[in-house]
């Protein structure tokens, strides 16, 4: 009896003993994903206007829900941060509060955005797509609508290959000296040839040469567009040497860059050592609507 009593007495013991280490380990735990959280918990940006990118993107934010990671993580009783879950924060100050042209993406988000104008060079487009393909890797090309007419296979193979497809005019003309009427017909006008491939609303226009005015502006704002500019130039319409092309490039590479590219020879050939590049610097290609979407 005395042997039964002292055995039941161990094994209440050794219980509470187990009990209370698993509570031990469990708020230890707790406390760690707590302890994560103060470390990277990301508040969400407001789209600001700035006096030289103009208008910055708004950027969500993303915080750890502390009870549901740990509801997630409690039976292995193990920190895994693949089972962290994120609450989205929204901005108070959306893209589409603020006005003005983008120049550039968010500088916290790790990407970055590549616009091919096209208005000729399409004897390069071919092996730009492949080496595109090759890496897996979606641009915008902001065609002109008298090249997008006369160019259909082209237009059709960009569309099937998941490319956003936006808008460079009509036939390039300068948007600073034209009238209101003007940049409005010939926006729509290259608007209709364009959802003929698509079949979507064209919501990005890209002024031929950056040439633009507040009345650009405000048809853009009217037609529910964004102007869309640039933050490294290749200046490859000049035709440098691939050399020069990779290092404009280089130079100026950041979180958030737009980068102008046409496709000339030279730009092709500098096509693949600019997407790893990118890749090195531990940033992602993607299109613009990727990286204007906070």
């Amino acid at each position: 009896m005395k042997k039964l009593i002292f055995l039941l007495i161990i094994l209440l013991y050794g219980g509470l003993f187990i009990f209370k280490s698993m509570n031990k380990d469990k708020d230890k735990l707790y406390d760690e994903i707590v302890k994560y959280k103060l470390e990277n918990d990301t508040l969400a940006i407001n789209a600001t206007y700035d006096l030289i990118y103009k208008k910055i993107p708004s950027s969500n934010g993303y915080v750890i829900n502390v009870e549901k990671s740990y509801e997630n993580m409690k039976d292995n009783n193990i920190f895994d941060p693949e089972l962290l879950v994120y609450d989205i924060i929204y901005p108070e100050i959306g893209n589409s509060q603020v006005k003005g042209p983008i120049y550039q993406g968010n500088q916290r988000n790790k990407t970055v955005s590549i616009n091919i104008n096209v208005a000729w060079g399409e004897e390069y487009l071919l092996d730009m797509l492949e080496i595109l393909d090759q890496y897996e890797v979606k641009v915008n090309f902001f065609v002109e609508g008298n090249w997008a007419k006369k160019n259909s296979d082209l237009m059709t193979l960009m569309v099937e290959k998941g490319h956003l497809i936006g808008n460079h005019s009509m036939s390039h003309k300068d948007f600073s000296k034209m009238s209101y009427e003007e940049m409005k017909e010939d926006i729509l006008a290259t608007n209709e040839i364009i959802k003929q491939y698509t079949n979507k609303d064209v919501i990005y226009f890209a002024p031929p040469s950056g040439a633009y005015n507040e009345v650009t502006l405000k048809v853009c704002e009217e037609l529910n567009m964004e102007l869309i500019m640039w933050s490294v130039d290749t200046i490859d319409w000049q035709k440098p040497s691939v050399e020069v092309i990779k290092n404009r490039v280089y130079k100026k590479l950041d979180c958030g860059s737009i980068i102008l590219m046409h496709p000339t020879l030279n730009t092709k050939e500098a096509l693949e050592p600019i997407i790893l590049e990118i890749a090195k610097r531990g940033l992602e290609i993607k299109t613009i609507e990727e990286m204007l979407n906070s």
